[in-house]
């Protein structure tokens, strides 16, 4: 685990802490990488913009993840796109019993993801840090970035060295 404040040179800096962030974070730190996930929100946005889980996406997360998700969300076998006259215009439905959806609200993704991130942070220290935004990058090449952070609620800003930057 990483310390609260924020650290001056790292590994990967990914900015996003939603779920293809943390999943980037999860898989980096499992390979040793030090890893700063950032999100200028402070708390996670309640709204969900990613409910539907498919097999493909299952196929990318860590076995607790899945097993978590197999085990909290809902399955959902088939869905059909109509009309307001409810004339049907697409079928969704899978062929096969493999094919389901498991649906539940972004957030609760979310926390599976970073109770994953906490778990695997003795391999590569990894952290998130919200209510943090990227206000400057400097490209310095083979040496990586140099990323301005600021503070959300303070205003203050600091100066953090990656070798790399993901958006998420």
């Amino acid at each position: 685990k990483m310390s609260d404040e924020l650290p001056a040179q790292i590994d990967v800096l990914v900015v996003g802490s939603g779920p293809v962030g943390l999943t980037a974070g999860i898989n980096l730190a499992r390979h040793g990488a030090s890893v700063l996930i950032i999100d200028s929100l402070e708390v996670p946005d309640a709204l969900t913009k990613a409910s539907g889980l498919q097999r493909r996406t299952l196929e990318l997360l860590p076995t607790r993840v899945v097993d978590a998700v197999r085990k909290d969300a809902v399955r959902v076998e088939g869905m059909g796109i109509h009309t307001a006259t409810l004339n049907q215009i697409l079928n969704l439905s899978p062929d096969d019993g493999e094919t389901a959806i498991w649906a539940q609200e972004q957030w609760r993704t979310e926390a599976m993801l970073r109770t994953e991130l906490d778990t695997v942070a003795s391999l590569g220290p990894a952290a998130v840090r919200r209510g943090v935004s990227l206000e400057a990058i400097d490209d310095k090449g083979s040496e990586g970035v140099r990323a301005t952070l600021r503070i959300v609620k303070t205003g203050s800003e600091c100066v953090v060295t990656a070798k790399y930057l993901v958006g998420a």
